[in-house]
């Protein structure tokens, strides 16, 4: 079974000042990481590493007297590091908040880059999204259980949930199938042969190298999480790579972003309305024209395994010959 990277990452900080260490450890913790120590530049000669470090933020203004020792220290540490981008704003300052957003991006893609090195298998070469909303957990765990091991596909699932199930929904999703679930945390890995669960409380995005990164904001509209939001961002970063199975469930979430899917040259299918609890989304979803495949959760199983099973070989890209 795959290891899924569940500790957050550990950041080192480095500041001119203790209102800079202050702010960005604010910063740090609020994005969901933990800081392992703090010091201050001018106290770099007599700083002893004893705290496993990830990476190191540093924010420091390189005009100061000390920076020979500070660069002597830089280029004898071995984690990376992010250098800020000019002096910490206030946090009730103006800048703060295009600042602190673009001190995420780097925190994030950092972590993704880390845990993707780190874990024991590479991320998945193909990404499909498993949408659903009333009578989904039901309906997923059917698809599931349909598949033989070792599909080779990664899975995202995109379930309209109350927040306080999440954790829930993820270890009964796979239950008494091949596909272990875990709900998603900065930096996860989706690797292949295994169930990624999104969270109703951040929004998150998909990044081109298989890793998510959670941001610390709301699903915007109706819908929490988002099925159009999750698959248009894994259609322009997977492309042909990436597919979506609507299945049961109230409301029209997945229509709109199926269209995107398709134009990318992804595959958009839906469970049979007829096999669906409430078939709104699966509804909406074949209106669009777009779906290349609809049946029962078992028959979407076995289509998925003859696709990923076929005689036809991946191309370098990780697609099959032949996608529909």
């Amino acid at each position: 079974m795959a290891r899924f990277p569940l500790q957050p990452l550990r950041i080192g900080i480095l500041a001119d000042t203790a209102l800079q260490q202050h702010t960005l450890r604010h910063v740090v913790l609020e994005f969901g990481y933990s800081v392992a120590t703090s010091h201050l530049a001018a106290q770099v000669e007599q700083l002893q590493l004893s705290e496993p470090v990830d990476a190191w933020l540093v924010h420091v203004d390189l005009a100061s007297p000390g920076v020979t020792e500070l660069d002597d220290w830089l280029h004898g540490i071995a984690p990376p590091i992010i250098f800020g981008e000019g002096p910490v704003p206030s946090a009730t300052g103006p800048e703060y908040l295009a600042w602190s957003r673009r001190l995420r991006g780097k925190l994030q893609q950092l972590a993704g880059t880390i845990n993707l090195e780190r874990n024991t298998a590479e991320a998945a070469r193909q990404i499909w999204v498993l949408a659903a909303s009333t009578g989904g957990p039901r309906a997923v765990n059917e698809f599931l259980c349909a598949l033989p091991a070792d599909i080779g596909v990664g899975f995202i699932y995109v379930q309209h949930i109350d927040a306080e199930f999440d954790r829930t929904l993820a270890q009964v999703v796979g239950k008494g199938s091949h596909y272990a679930g875990q709900v998603a945390v900065h930096g996860t890995v989706i690797v292949e042969n295994a169930v990624v669960v999104v969270a109703t409380d951040k929004r998150v995005e998909i990044s081109d190298n298989g890793t998510l990164a959670l941001l610390d904001e709301q699903w915007s509209g109706p819908y929490k999480p988002s099925v159009d939001q999750v698959v248009a961002n894994l259609a322009r970063s997977y492309g042909r790579r990436s597919g979506v199975i609507i299945f049961t469930g109230m409301g029209d979430d997945g229509a709109v972003s199926s269209r995107l899917m398709h134009r990318q040259g992804g595959r958009v299918w839906a469970q049979s309305p007829s096999t669906c609890t409430v078939s709104s989304m699966p509804d909406a979803a074949l209106e669009t024209g777009c779906v290349g495949y609809h049946g029962s959760p078992q028959s979407l199983a076995a289509e998925l395994t003859k696709i990923m099973r076929g005689p036809m070989p991946l191309d370098s890209s990780g697609v099959y010959s032949g996608n529909r």
